[in-house]
């Protein structure tokens, strides 16, 4: 009788014990969107190797010339379109400068074509967030449209393949 009574009073303590440790080995959404983030950024940099993650969300290529950003809540820079870093042209997986961010610092030698293939796909939003210079976005080697200095197109159709940057 003795032991079902001590019994009794151990038992809401060590119920509340193991709760408390379940509670602790239950992921928070927060650490399971960090899990995820870092999973697409391992993938990402073993499809397309050279890159270096350069933070919790981004991957930068050719010593930071051509950076890809994945969506992140909370991390907010500098912007002169949209998301687009000034200084920078951008293409978007989302509508209105929003998903997964390619984004160039620097124009290639004789405007040849950057390829967005790191964005997975055609780009839904384009922006030019540079000073000065024109953004072309192209298809192939056809021209699909051309965006002056710090502007963008919101809504891109699924024509383009890569962005090309004039001085």
């Amino acid at each position: 009788m003795e032991t079902k009574r001590i019994m009794n009073r151990i038992k809401p303590a060590l119920l509340a014990a193991i709760g408390a440790l379940i509670l602790l080995l239950i992921p928070t959404p927060a650490s399971a969107e960090t899990t995820t983030l870092q999973d697409q950024v391992d993938t990402i940099l073993a499809q397309h190797p050279g890159g270096t993650q350069i933070a919790s969300n981004a991957i930068s290529w050719e010593d930071g010339e051509i950076t890809l950003t994945l969506p992140a809540e909370g991390l907010i820079g500098a912007l002169a379109v949209g998301t687009c870093e000034t200084g920078r042209y951008c293409a978007f997986s989302g509508y209105s400068y929003t998903g997964t961010k390619l984004s160039f610092s620097a124009c290639s030698i004789g405007g040849t074509s950057n390829s967005l293939g790191l964005l997975g796909n055609a780009p839904h939003s384009v922006a030019n967030a540079r000073s000065s210079g024109t953004v072309q976005a192209r298809n192939g080697s056809t021209t699909v449209f051309s965006l002056g200095a710090n502007s963008g197109r919101p809504t891109v159709a699924n024509t383009v393949t890569a962005l090309a940057c004039l001085a």
